[in-house]
């Protein structure tokens, strides 16, 4: 029975990549791919277009590929875990859908660090921020600075500088300091006897 949940476990993880693949080449606008897209179109799409009624989207960024695949995941430790074990604990469960949603969440974060750190490095280093490039970089910070800024520093005016830095740390340590939280209860969870 454990080669069975193995072999399942297995198949599962192939087919994660298979939709990474096709996310992936969803990002790529260009000449029809041919014969071997449409067969992972084919594949792929039904699962796909599961999560999509779903309200996954952060602004235009469509997440619900990013949910598909938390729960590929969430099959896939299940199954390894049968295979390795013989059972699953609700503790295990419960860790393993905490890192799957932290994972997102975590995801997300550093996306989101990863704009501010490239809006700064256009105010400082005199960007032209209207070509297209760092245009696009501004819409999807700006919000996210704003928001950060206006948490902190509440309505006093500070220098956009010093906003952004500050957002931009204070974004690092805010995920430094929930992932060692998540960690933690991530090891009690496992430790549940049941």
């Amino acid at each position: 029975m454990s080669t069975l949940f193995s072999v399942l476990g297995t198949v599962v993880g192939g087919y994660s990549i298979l939709v990474i693949i096709r996310v992936l080449l969803s990002w790529f606008q260009g000449p029809a791919y041919g014969r071997p897209v449409e067969i992972l179109r084919a594949v792929t799409d039904p699962y796909l277009n599961f999560f999509r009624p779903f309200p996954l989207r952060l602004g235009n960024l469509d997440l619900s590929p990013v949910a598909a695949l938390a729960v590929l995941q969430v099959a896939q430790h299940i199954l390894i875990s049968l295979a390795r074990s013989g059972r699953v604990t609700v503790g295990f469960v419960l860790s393993l859908l905490l890192g799957i949603a932290w994972s997102v969440v975590s995801f997300v974060l550093w996306f989101c660090l990863i704009l501010l750190v490239l809006r700064a490095v256009a105010y400082f280093t005199n960007r032209n921020i209207y070509s297209p490039f760092w245009s696009i970089i501004d819409n999807l910070a700006k919000p996210v600075q704003y928001r950060i800024g206006r948490f902190i520093f509440g309505r006093r005016l500070v220098h956009y500088s010093t906003e952004i830095l500050v957002s931009a740390a204070a974004l690092l340590l805010f995920r430094i300091g929930v992932g060692l939280v998540v960690g933690v209860c991530s090891r009690i969870l496992l430790s549940l006897p049941f």
